[in-house]
């Protein structure tokens, strides 16, 4: 069961290279005051030569200090150019937040002047000359993930870098936009527990200004969409239609009803509760509007509906109604690759009117080109080229596919040829998905997505797919139950080392009708409620049944569940502690690749081989084969699609010849891969990173007659959080060397045992950020990630 040969990935996977920067000394001279004239005085007498000022040489500034000093300057430039996020800024006191925070800005030159910003900052880094070598372990992963972040335009690679020219293609698969995120910011920021609360009249005007800010950032991101038709950069019609259906479910209460997005809870008062304005005046809190006829409280509700709310409903009837009009087919383009198109469309038919291809500096638009420029992010190593990824993934099918065959082989008991086309009719056949009936045209499409939003609502209107996606909870709950014993032997369960989560897990259907992935959510380091994982509710086919042992895997134990909620729990640093901007950088930084890498070396090898889950269930071990075969087709088909011009139907058909598979979810993932740029690639580089990581430590101590320890090695992986791959590939080398000599290091001691050096900042360079009250509100209210199949 899985690759059973470990070695044979060291001959597939590059070897991880770290840059290392060249020391630059930076030194001083202090002159003595007083200033030297003829005939002038100045201690000595008139004629007299003078004494040469006195110099004083400053102290050297230290790697350590190079780098504190240079966090510290990223994280206030990056609230400066972002104070839509201010409010998760640990030094940000939310009783002044009124006045910093601002909505999203998307107009291109504010975009070019942020995407500018981060490479003026990535730029300072390299000339500092931070010797890597000088730095602590902790420190050298903050370098590390500091580069990584500038280099993806303080980690947004879609939106904000200005060159790709992504912000111009309206909102994504996955809408990662920061249009997509904009009233939940706004009712963030003023939902803090100690927010900024009126007491006159004119701080109600204050708080009016900053919801109306809103509606020109809005209208702003319309133009830019349109400036997109005419620049040629555009997405497909299945492309723009996932777009849509993702910024629409952000959104389902809007208009009139944006109100419902501000209900108070018992325990907040947002901006339409009397509560919020209970510090004003009798006076203050009434004759408002117009007619000076209306409560405060209404009068800043009225002001959310026409600031946020109408202008949201435009922008999505204009993407609804106007921009897929200029959404091409799929033969045009399927992606970046052959971006920007020559002409524009509209419904479906090339018409007469050219466009520029241009960014609005003059800027030449290149898609390809772009493609490179946001694969770093996913990657997080830049020498992972698209040619590199696409080769690698060939030739992983070709390792992979084979025992797929001889799967079928077994099962069917039928020669290659005939085995394999019996086993394609087994895989589509009824019993093999969780819906035990047809399930109804009216429980389809559109129409459906609009009546069944909720668990509550697709009881009564989708009653099949409801009673499928029952099953299918059950299942999985089942699944989790049966997987988790097996892991035992992987992880500290208890003591200082332990890293597995004690939150629970829930089970929720995720009502995008786009959407055909499961995916997993943390719950933080407090478990204030269970972390969730999200079935696709609106497959044509719920399942199947045949991969739910392995995507279970991935998603919950040993993977993300694992992994993630692990982290936050066990060496985030939640609790009341010091912090510093270490700390910080790692709140706001993201690695698909060590993330979703890791959950994939969870299923294989850490299930797949070390396990006996798949003893005597060849079908179940065929789904795992599947999703690994898939993870390898990705890599194909993302840089296929985004370098190489490849066609969707062309992305389809791999799936059908390798993966046997023509349900929607090849559909529904091709889609997923043509509007999301990179982000498929992370999965199997990152496998095949951590693997052989595993393998050369496994084979240092051997050499030197080292025991390896599992458990260890994982603690190590886990410990370290989230980091670009060549920075773990760095830590990992480090372990070993520690491993086989304490000695040999003056840091091991920090390097075998990370948990008990890493949480509290005391002893750091870095002076404490914020106040563990602030901390303690961002850490349990900070953005939550979905992670996908």
């Amino acid at each position: 069961m899985g690759l059973q040969n470990r070695s044979q990935l060291l001959t597939i996977v590059a070897g991880l290279a770290l840059i290392v920067g060249l020391a630059l000394l930076i030194a001083g001279v202090v002159k003595n005051a007083g200033k030297c004239e003829s005939g002038g005085s100045s201690g000595g007498q008139k004629g007299e030569p003078t004494a040469p000022p006195k110099t004083t040489a400053l102290p050297k500034e230290t790697d350590s200090q190079k780098l504190f000093s240079m966090l510290t300057e990223v994280k206030e430039t990056y609230y400066k150019i972002y104070p839509y996020q201010a409010i998760y800024d640990p030094d940000q006191n939310p009783a002044d937040l009124l006045q910093k925070y601002k909505p999203y800005d998307p107009a291109p030159a504010s975009i070019k002047e942020r995407t500018d910003k981060s490479k003026e900052l990535r730029k300072k880094i390299d000339d500092l000359g931070i010797e890597r070598s000088k730095l602590r372990p902790r420190e050298k992963k903050a370098l590390a993930q500091m580069e990584h972040y500038l280099d993806s335009v303080f980690g947004n690679p879609y939106e904000e870098n200005y060159y790709a020219g992504d912000w111009m293609m309206g909102p994504n698969y996955f809408c990662w936009q920061p249009i997509c995120d904009m009233v939940s910011n706004l009712r963030s920021s003023f939902n803090t527990g100690k927010a900024y609360v009126p007491t006159t009249r004119a701080d109600v005007v204050s708080i009016v200004e900053v919801i109306r800010a809103h509606k020109p950032s809005i209208e702003q991101y319309q133009k830019n969409v349109q400036a997109g038709v005419e620049a040629g950069m555009v997405r497909a019609k299945e492309d723009c239609e996932a777009g849509f259906n993702a910024l629409n479910s952000k959104y389902r209460n809007r208009g009139a009803d944006i109100v419902k997005s501000f209900n108070v809870s018992s325990k907040t008062a947002y901006f339409i509760s009397e509560k919020y304005y209970s510090k004003l005046s009798v006076g203050d809190r009434s004759n408002w509007g117009p007619g000076a006829n209306l409560s405060v409280e209404m009068f800043v509700a009225n002001e959310l509906v026409e600031s946020i709310g109408k202008p949201l409903d435009a922008l999505l009837s204009y993407l609804k109604e106007e921009y897929r009009r200029h959404c091409v087919p799929s033969t045009v383009t399927s992606g970046l690759g052959n971006l920007p198109i020559d002409n524009v469309w509209k419904d479906m038919k090339q018409t007469n009117k050219t466009t520029t291809k241009k960014l609005p500096n003059g800027d030449a638009l290149n898609g390809a080109a772009a493609y490179e420029m946001i694969l770093p992010y996913f990657t997080t190593d830049k020498t992972y080229t698209a040619k590199y990824i696409n080769e690698l993934g060939i030739r992983m099918r070709g390792v992979l596919y084979p025992r797929a065959v001889e799967i079928a082989k077994k099962i069917t008991k039928k020669a290659e040829q005939a085995a394999v086309q019996q086993f394609k009719e087994d895989l589509n056949s009824h019993e093999m998905f969780f819906n035990t009936t047809v399930i109804p045209e009216n429980e389809n499409g559109a129409a459906a997505a609009e009546k069944c939003k909720s668990m509550e609502t697709a009881k009564v209107h989708c009653p099949v797919r409801y009673e499928a996606m029952i099953l299918w909870f059950k299942e999985v709950q089942s699944i989790l139950a049966l997987i988790e014993p097996k892991t035992v032997n992987f992880f500290y369960l208890s003591g200082k080392n332990a890293s597995t989560p004690n939150c629970p897990l829930k089970m929720q259907a995720k009502f995008n009708p786009s959407s055909g992935s499961q995916s997993f959510s943390s719950s933080g380091y407090a478990c204030t409620k269970p972390a969730r994982y999200q079935l696709p509710f609106f497959l044509k086919r719920p399942g199947p049944r045949y991969n739910a042992y392995s995507v279970a895997g991935h998603e919950a134990r040993p993977g993300h569940h694992t992994q993630v909620q692990g982290f936050d729990e066990h060496f985030s640093g939640g609790e009341k502690t010091d912090k510093d901007v270490i700390d910080w950088l790692n709140k706001v930084t993201y690695y698909t690749a060590f993330t979703e890498g890791w959950a994939l070396y969870a299923e294989n090898p850490l299930l797949a081989t070390e396990t006996d889950l798949y003893d005597e269930l060849p079908l179940q071990e065929y789904g795992m084969l599947k999703w690994q075969i898939w993870r390898a087709l990705r890599l194909i088909i993302d840089t296929g699609l985004h370098s190489r011009n490849m066609s969707m139907q062309e992305a389809l058909d791999l799936f059908e010849e390798f993966a046997w598979d023509t349900t929607d979810k090849s559909y529904k993932d091709t889609i997923r891969y043509m509007s999301d740029p990179g982000q498929a690639t992370g999965y199997m580089l990152g496998q095949l990173a951590i693997w052989n990581m595993r393998n050369k430590t496994e084979e240092e101590f051997k050499k030197a007659g080292v025991q390896f320890d599992e458990k260890e090695f994982h603690f190590q992986i886990l410990s370290t959080g989230k980091s670009p791959l060549a920075y773990l590939a760095e830590h990992i080398d480090s372990y070993i060397v520690c491993k086989v000599n304490a000695k040999a290091r003056a840091d091991c001691a920090e390097i075998l045992d990370p948990k008990g050096t890493h949480v509290t900042s005391k002893g750091f360079m870095g002076k404490t950020v914020g106040t563990p009250e602030r901390w303690d509100w961002i850490m349990r209210n900070q953005k939550e990630v979905e992670h996908h199949e």
